[in-house]
């Protein structure tokens, strides 16, 4: 095969004006245009960086649009994602950014228009920061590759400020609201008593007791193994994932209660807690169950994750050792727990200092927003 000879650059003068002509990465002949001589000096000087950096020089009809750029970067992505990301990443991709910026051309894509979008999401579609930061995430990403392929000589983000991460106000239960959540969850037939009390007394997350199997229980040894998590994906159904992170999979020591109610209700190696056809219960059925605990009970109604924040609050309140809640819940680190999983009241600090009740108990202390667009789960 014939190698191609590359001529060396050239400028010269054309019709009154400076022309710079080159041969481009792919061994084609490229010339541009300057109004001076100093300014085609200082193109060509321009246009050797790029190519020894690895950029192209695409013609614009070479250059994708940003919506097919956006697809290419989900394909590339979806084997290093699980399949709850990449579902988050396409919801992103297919409803906010290839209808509002899909059709500009990627290298085209200025700083302002991604600033004027993010705008836009906050103000007209109502959306939290933290799902516009999501989007932010995004396209940084994916510009950062087309930069690395050669695509783009910078990335617009460069001059994009995403918006200011928002902290929300997470409620927790109160010791009484659990313990009369406990008691009717003991009025209820085995499975359904187990599966409340590993929220309420465990505070394992909802996709990790959905993915149980009755080969993760050992009566022997009297644990539990936490070695999958479940979730429902449009157009997939329910799907079996490996844990949410490395501190995720953990093996719990279990009580008397809940061998005794594993031990009734034991029926096979599948799943635990299942749909009529055997398979894993999807959280959208579990949350209705949820729901109608907290109306038996008389509890006011708080998302089934605070059972798992009030876990965490009412051990350390308690005394236990944050780092034994932390291996409990399956966090990366005790600081973690401690500032976004146990949220103290004026209350638990009076009595903290040995102060009588003030009287009035303000609002749950802030934590973590991480707002999304995600399929039903069972959070953090």
């Amino acid at each position: 095969m014939s190698q191609i000879t590359r001529r060396k650059a050239t400028v010269f003068p054309y019709r009154g004006k400076w022309r710079v002509q080159y041969v481009d990465t792919f061994g084609r002949q490229r010339t541009q245009t300057a109004e001076t001589r100093k300014d085609a000096y200082l193109q060509l000087a321009e246009i050797e960086g790029q190519v020894r950096k690895g950029f192209l020089n695409l013609t614009p009809e070479q250059i994708p649009s940003l919506g097919q750029y956006l697809d290419y970067w989900l394909q590339k992505r979806e084997q290093e994602l699980n399949p709850t990301t990449h579902w988050c990443y396409q919801s992103h991709v297919a409803n906010n950014l290839k209808p509002l910026m899909g059709n500009l051309r990627l290298d085209s894509v200025s700083a302002r228009q991604i600033q004027d979008l993010y705008s836009y999401l906050l103000e007209e579609r109502g959306f939290k920061s933290g799902t516009v930061r999501k989007v932010h995430s995004i396209l940084s990403s994916a510009f950062k590759l087309a930069l690395k392929q050669g695509l783009i000589t910078y990335s617009p983000l460069a001059g994009v400020s995403q918006p200011k991460f928002e902290q929300k106000q997470i409620e927790v239960f109160t010791k009484q609201e659990m313990e009369c959540l406990l008691r009717h969850a003991s009025q209820k037939p085995s499975k359904p008593h187990l599966r409340w009390l590993l929220a309420l007394r465990y505070g394992l997350r909802q996709g990790e007791v959905l993915g149980l199997k009755f080969g993760d229980f050992d009566l022997i040894s009297r644990t539990v193994k936490i070695n999958r998590t479940v979730n429902s994906l449009p157009g997939k159904g329910v799907v079996e994932l490996p844990p949410k992170s490395k501190h995720s999979q953990r093996t719990i020591p279990l009580d008397a209660k809940v061998i005794q109610l594993i031990s009734q209700i034991q029926d096979g190696s599948g799943f635990v807690f299942t749909a009529e056809d055997g398979s894993a219960l999807e959280a959208t059925v579990d949350q209705r169950r949820w729901r109608a605990l907290l109306v038996e009970s008389g509890v006011r109604h708080l998302p089934l994750h605070s059972a798992r924040h009030s876990v965490a609050t009412h051990l350390v309140n308690g005394g236990v050792n944050p780092r034994i809640v932390q291996l409990l819940l399956g966090h990366s680190s005790a600081a973690y727990t401690l500032a976004t999983y146990v949220h103290p009241n004026t209350l638990d600090i009076a009595h903290a200092l040995g102060i009588d009740s003030p009287g009035v108990e303000i609002p749950m202390l802030l934590a973590d927003n991480k707002s999304d667009i995600r399929p039903p789960k069972g959070g953090n």
